[in-house]
């Protein structure tokens, strides 16, 4: 993703992480009918812990959003942000292997239940964190992932799980409504869910540009009018990598960035007065 479109990515999750806790902070304190003309004693600290998951396609950006929420997030809990990236193949070993590295757990651990064992030691649930679990894909990370936050989430943590359908979420989402992963009697878990935002025609232009080393600020007068002459080639290739989400064929355009980084690879390889049906070809083979 270009850096301009990870910003706006950044911006949607931090607002959908603000929306959840204002509306929780709002049903606590006013509760679902309204203000209480009663004062209450003394206030009290929220002990909150908010869980956002999100869900899309392959290719539609999840990692780099998580990768750049654990930058965006390090600063602010005090370098306490942590990125894990499950394995597609969720063998013990090598779920063993992941998180030792994304905690920085030194054991020679070679079961699940150790390296839990060492994760539970860190008494990382005292302090607010912010974590991101990435490519959730099965039962088996689930029950992984119920454990981890049971020892991460402390009061004021933040935490992104990404996975391609909101399917894959269910066990955890189930685990915490139930109560399972409390590590604090009082902590209140506010959970929600939002589909992974697509690029918009714009944002796919961009990225598609920047691939091709075309998307700087600093283009020259020459190169600014050759680009002026080959707009209308440049939407029509940014067409190729949309789809349609719907069957409708009147739906709106949807860009992954996966495509989009793929198309402009290949109009780096290849010369440019190629025509569009042989980027097609070239590209995807079709």
């Amino acid at each position: 993703m270009t850096l301009a479109t990870c910003k706006e990515e950044l911006e949607i999750i931090v607002d959908k992480f603000v929306e959840m806790e204002s509306r929780e902070h709002k049903l606590r304190h006013e509760g679902p009918a309204g203000p209480s003309t009663t004062p209450s004693p003394r206030p009290q600290m929220a002990m909150n812990a908010s869980v956002l998951s999100i869900y899309g396609l392959a290719g539609s950006g999840k990692s780099d959003l998580c990768k750049s929420l654990q930058d965006f997030f390090f600063s602010g809990y005090a370098g306490r942000s942590v990125y894990l990236e499950l394995p597609t193949s969720s063998t013990p070993s090598k779920l063993v292997d992941v998180i030792g590295r994304a905690f920085n757990l030194n054991t020679s651990a070679t079961q699940i239940d150790q390296v839990m064992s060492s994760l539970k030691n860190q008494m990382l649930w005292r302090r607010s964190n912010f974590l991101a679990v990435d490519n959730i894909n099965c039962d088996e990370s689930c029950e992984v992932v119920r454990r981890i936050l049971c020892y991460v989430i402390g009061p004021g943590s933040r935490v992104v799980l990404a996975a391609r359908t909101l399917d894959l979420f269910r066990p955890v989402l189930v685990g915490i409504a139930a109560n399972q992963l409390v590590g604090h009697e009082q902590l209140t878990y506010i959970c929600d869910s939002m589909p992974m935002p697509s690029l918009t025609e714009e944002e796919a232009t961009k990225l598609l540009l920047e691939t091709t080393g075309q998307g700087g600020g600093n283009m020259g007068t020459h190169d600014q009018l050759k680009l002026m002459i080959q707009k209308d080639k440049v939407s029509r290739i940014v067409c190729m990598c949309g789809f349609h989400p719907t069957k409708h064929s009147t739906s709106k355009l949807q860009y992954l960035p996966l495509v989009v980084k793929r198309m402009g690879a290949m109009l780096t390889k290849y010369e440019e007065d190629v025509d569009d049906l042989t980027w097609k070809f070239h590209a995807f083979g079709s």
